[in-house]
């Protein structure tokens, strides 16, 4: 699948769920922890029959990784799944 990446804030996508990390205390993100927080939350998203789900760019915030390195994880393991879903990733930016 090929996600819609936008500008912007997250919760004002018009999606059937919102994906946001949940973030543990000197969590420090990895390309690892993006790909399987995508897989799962996929996963998830799946199961309970959602048709579109949007992204923040996962481990790019306090996970402390580069926010273009984060994308290009996202959208890897983005593309390597099948279309079942409209998938989103918001690039936050302030008003």
């Amino acid at each position: 699948m090929t996600p819609r990446i936008v500008e912007g804030d997250l919760l004002e996508q018009r999606v059937d769920a919102i994906v946001n990390a949940w973030n543990r205390m000197l969590w420090r993100s990895s390309e690892r922890s993006i790909r399987d927080s995508v897989t799962n939350a996929l996963a998830r998203a799946r199961e309970h029959g959602f048709g579109s789900v949007a992204f923040p760019i996962i481990g790019a915030g306090s996970g402390g990784f580069d926010e273009e390195r984060a994308l290009e994880v996202m959208v890897s393991t983005l593309e390597a799944r099948e279309a079942e879903m409209d998938v989103t990733v918001v690039r936050y930016r302030r008003r």
